[in-house]
């Protein structure tokens, strides 16, 4: 898994941060399945490697979501702001 991803997770599976965890499995097998190459009409809005793409970023998101350990980190990284001194703090 890498330190940081460029997707938000949430955004990903459309949840909200606060969503419990079998409304997480809920919104995977949604995502999934509306995306999976079995619906033909995914066709008509991606390539069939852009529909490859985001099936491996949904399957990503739910590996972290789906485990309450790596959502925790995953969470603290995403909702952490950054620190900054002032210059009077120098």
């Amino acid at each position: 898994m890498q330190a940081t991803s460029r997707y938000n997770y949430y955004e990903i599976l459309e949840l909200t941060a606060n969503a419990p965890q079998h409304e997480v499995t809920t919104a995977y097998e949604r995502a999934r399945s509306t995306y999976s190459g079995d619906n033909p009409a995914i066709y008509t809005i991606f390539s069939e490697q852009e529909a490859r793409e985001l099936l491996v970023v949904i399957e990503e998101a739910y590996q972290v979501l789906g485990n309450k350990i790596l959502r925790n980190i995953y969470d603290q990284r995403l909702f952490v702001r950054p620190f900054f001194f002032e210059r009077s703090d120098l």
